[in-house]
């Protein structure tokens, strides 16, 4: 068998990655540490030596065992249920072309992960970073030969870094369901019923959250906005959302639930699940009067005589 030599840049670039999420992580801990503390030198050594590439990815690894990838995280119905109940439908068991549903963005949004314990997550977002269009799970995944040079000149030492991380992606799971779930009882045409286990689709929720977020808060809407207030022209108007309701899941600690419900910043909900108002219309009632001595019953609403367009269809309509 013959093993292909790794290209040296690509993996002088995937080895600076590496070390660069690292040292990211490192340096506030350094800059926490008082230079007129008499063990600074000591602890400065102590967290060089625990932030060393292979010390480091050592515990990620191992840390990486807290995660759950998932579509549809259980902990979105009910922030107590374990997460080892997250469902991951990588791939739509949905072929309707009419049917609208979360199968529709499986290729089109990062996948959420559900958490065992929240301060593992810092190992998802290690490896999401990415390299020439590529995740660095990506390549575990694939055990590309430039990702294990990068973490280890030790090649089996890097071959089972590599192997706990993909696990995330690899791992069996069996289904199974809470006495926290929630279920439905669907009714059947011979009295019988099914019995429906709804799931949180993260997917969904994300890509609704985001759309809503730029719709409410970009650069756009608030100058239309402001446009709108001042009674000045604009390009094009801006959307509101009456009724709205945001549901908060996870209270203080949102991380708790998932990677994207986690505390707000780029691509982070913040725990925010936007609900649309799904309430009848209310109908307002203008006052009737009897059509006595009108022409038309259209009249009142200006139909005909003052709107024009209008006209020839209710002249059709009368005649």
């Amino acid at each position: 068998m013959v093993t292909q030599i790794p290209d040296p840049q690509e993996v002088a670039a995937l080895r600076g990655l590496v070390d660069g999420f690292i040292q990211e992580r490192l340096q506030p801990k350094l800059d926490a540490i008082k230079e007129d503390d008499k063990d600074a030198l000591e602890k400065k050594d102590e967290l060089t030596e625990r932030y060393g590439r292979e010390s480091w990815l050592q515990k990620a690894a191992k840390d990486c065992e807290y995660l759950v990838l998932a579509t549809h995280p259980e902990k979105g119905n009910h922030t107590a249920i374990k997460d080892s109940l997250s469902i991951n439908m990588e791939k739509s068991i949905c072929d309707v072309p009419w049917l609208v549903g979360t199968h529709l963005f499986l290729s089109s949004i990062t996948a959420d992960v559900a958490v065992k314990n929240a301060a593992a997550l810092y190992v998802w977002d290690f490896l999401q970073s990415s390299y020439a269009g590529k995740t660095l799970l990506q390549r575990m995944i694939n055990r590309e030969e430039t990702i294990l040079a990068a973490m280890s000149d030790d090649h089996d030492l890097a071959k089972k870094f590599a192997e706990q991380f993909a696990s995330l992606y690899e791992r069996k799971r069996e289904l199974a369901s809470h006495t926290l779930a929630k279920q439905l009882y669907f009714p059947l045409a011979d009295d019988g019923y099914h019995l429906l286990a709804p799931l949180f689709p993260t997917q969904l929720i994300h890509r609704v959250y985001k759309s809503m977020e730029e719709h409410r808060y970009s650069e756009g809407t608030n100058a239309a906005r402001d446009a709108y207030k001042a009674r000045k022209k604009f390009d094009f108007g801006y959307l509101e959302f009456p009724q709205m309701v945001v549901r908060y899941l996870g209270g203080k600690q949102p991380q708790n639930v998932s990677a994207l419900n986690a505390k707000r910043r780029v691509d982070k909900r913040g725990g925010a699940n936007y609900l649309l108002a799904s309430v009848p219309p209310v109908w307002k009632d203008q006052g009737t009067q009897r059509p006595m001595q009108v022409p038309s019953v259209f009249d009142k609403r200006g139909a005909i005589g003052r709107d024009r367009t209008m006209y020839r269809t209710i002249k059709e309509l009368k005649e």
